[in-house]
């Protein structure tokens, strides 16, 4: 087994005029951007993770909170790469289990970074699993996920809604 390497920070990196200052991190495994304010806090952090093949990004804003993307292809223009195009994922369920075991990842790769960057964005993959739990429950019900529960319940007032208005027309 191939040990891969540490998270290492990027120095000299391109830095914006009129936004805060930003650092990156990488590996083999994952690119980490951060900002972070004039006294050193946080407030908002990119984890690209499934490098090369199938990239995607967890993205937290203090204001705006997370978001999940897959990372669209790169296409390369006139000779360079052009910045890839984020696309929502379409299902966030399915991400669930796969925050747990990028987390380890993370840890295991982010062992020698700063323990402060670290642990905020562990807590911040352990949180967003969490409000993932509560928006996509995973527990069965009847023999049915929680989405085909509500599937099949929406059918079924569909069906009542329509029954009704047709009574209604023919008792007229």
């Amino acid at each position: 087994m191939t040990r891969l390497s540490k998270l290492r920070e990027i120095k000299g990196v391109k830095q914006y005029e009129n936004e805060r200052p930003r650092r990156w991190f990488q590996n083999a495994r994952f690119d980490l951007y951060i900002w972070e304010d004039a006294a050193g806090g946080i407030f908002h952090f990119q984890l690209a993770y499934g490098k090369p093949a199938n990239e995607r990004l967890i993205q937290w804003h203090w204001r705006s909170g997370y978001e999940h993307h897959q990372l669209a292809p790169s296409r390369h223009s006139l000779g360079y790469p052009e910045t890839p195009l984020l696309m929502q994922n379409p299902s966030e369920n399915s991400l669930n289990p796969e925050i747990s075991a990028l987390a380890q990842e993370f840890r295991s790769d982010a062992a020698d970074m700063e323990p402060r960057i670290r642990e905020f964005v562990l807590e911040h993959l352990t949180a967003y699993q969490n409000s993932l739990e509560l928006q996509y429950p995973s527990p069965e019900i009847g023999g049915l996920n929680a989405g085909s529960y509500w599937s099949l319940t929406a059918i079924i007032l569909g069906i009542i809604v329509i029954g009704s208005v047709l009574l209604f027309f023919l008792s007229n």
